[in-house]
């Protein structure tokens, strides 16, 4: 069982500050090379201090230890959301994704792809998302850890917007850096991120340039 609060802070738009709060229940199974594990993730989130969204992923995922040093992990996702501020884009995804880990004596490498179809109530809101990602993560000293991540993101959506009239189609590029540490108790860290994102879209209104600073506290039981 885990528990995740994070808030992201913007420097001149404030109506765009994020907090989040993300649970997490989960099931494992391990017989080695072989392992099964099931994950059920509700979490909820607030835009400037509004309730802006609900969301509920169940998640189950196979993995398998090649060798002593690389893993493999397959894994199935189906998230429902729900978006207090616009029922347009309320619906369902599901996820397919693979990722591989290599791991050394002080931390890991990895690199994953994703698919992603999502359904929403409103057509123009549907959208189908390929993701390519690679990351590090450096166990430093004091128990401090570092993760570094680059994220690739194709993102077409399935029609026309009915304002624009045009149909939505963004690339992403994301950047992440994350110090993490325990405090008090082992079983709770507290972090510090920064992520960069430019963000190319088809709709000049959903192309922009994005820097964010986000502290935060999870408990893991």
């Amino acid at each position: 069982m885990s528990y995740s609060h994070y808030q992201t802070i913007h420097q001149s738009l404030s109506e765009y500050d994020i907090t989040g709060s993300i649970f997490g229940l989960s099931f494992k199974y391990l017989s080695n090379p072989l392992g099964f594990e099931i994950n059920y993730i509700p979490s909820y989130y607030w835009v400037d201090s509004k309730r802006y969204m609900m969301r509920e992923q169940v998640k189950p995922q196979l993995t398998w230890n090649i060798s002593p040093n690389l893993m493999t992990r397959v894994s199935w996702s189906y998230a429902g959301s729900d978006y207090f501020d616009n029922n347009d884009r309320d619906g369902d995804g599901t996820e397919f994704a693979l990722d591989m880990y290599y791991t050394f004596k002080n931390g890991y490498v990895y690199a994953g792809i994703a698919y992603e179809k999502y359904t929403a109530t409103a057509e123009y809101e549907s959208y189908r998302k390929s993701v390519a990602k690679s990351g590090l993560m450096l166990n430093l000293f004091k128990g401090i850890n570092l993760e570094l991540m680059g994220k690739y993101t194709d993102k077409p959506y399935a029609d026309a917007h009915p304002y624009y009239r045009i149909e939505r189609k963004d690339c992403q590029y994301y950047g992440s850096a994350i110090l993490a540490k325990p405090v008090f108790y082992p079983w709770l860290s507290i972090g510090v991120e920064l992520n960069h994102t430019r963000n190319q879209s088809e709709i000049r209104d959903y192309d922009y340039t994005q820097t964010l600073v986000g502290v935060s506290l999870t408990a893991t039981y």
